[in-house]
């Protein structure tokens, strides 16, 4: 079951119930963010999206802290999608991820998908999900903002699902990466989710 825009509910059900029970692995995901001004925003990256928010709404800027990696995020409404920009720590692009619900993944990936959660997770409530375009589609980040803000669905987008789970042990939090044709590539518990980070 998808929700969308998730609901505050949900945020409260993580913290007093799922995040004591989650052990650390080593693959976690140790990720927090705070919203910034735009004056704080990478130069570079604001000039990259210049052309790009005019008619956006609900615009907003962080800086992400993920282990010892530091990155920058805007989130913004714009057509009635939202969608959130990634940029390393100096402002180079790395990916644009776009809100979804189900619906919007193909029947085939989205049964490889649940196939993979129902085998991994006893149950499970998906937070949300997002597909994702990233450089490795094209360096170019004119073509990627072009692939994603207009929903092309001929190019190797992946999809991005965040879930609180339960597997025979205990609970947890994780964000797992699903290749368009529905492969996992990569999955990652959360150490910790902040407010911001569930709530757009």
């Amino acid at each position: 079951m998808y929700l969308y825009p998730p609901n505050p509910s949900i945020y409260l059900f993580l913290v007093t119930v799922v995040l004591p029970c989650i052990s650390v692995v080593a693959q976690t995901k140790n990720e927090k963010e705070y919203i910034i001004s735009k004056e704080n925003f990478p130069e570079v990256a604001l000039l990259q999206l210049e052309n790009k928010l005019s008619s956006a709404k609900r615009i907003r800027y962080f800086k992400e802290y993920d282990n010892t990696q530091i990155g920058y995020e805007v989130k913004f409404k714009l057509e009635k999608m939202y969608h959130s920009v990634e940029f390393d720590s100096i402002g180079q692009l790395e990916d644009i991820e776009t809100y979804i619900e189900e619906k919007d993944i193909p029947e085939s990936t989205l049964q490889r998908v649940n196939n993979f959660l129902e085998d991994e997770f006893n149950t499970y409530r998906i937070i949300k999900i997002q597909r994702q375009y990233t450089t490795e589609i094209t360096k170019a980040p004119e073509a990627l903002y072009q692939y994603a803000f207009n929903k092309d669905k001929n190019i190797g987008e992946n999809y991005e699902i965040v879930i609180a789970g339960r597997d025979q042990e205990d609970f947890e939090n994780s964000e797992l990466l699903f290749s368009s044709e529905g492969s996992l590539i990569n999955k990652r518990k959360f150490a910790s989710i902040g407010y911001d980070h569930i709530l757009y």
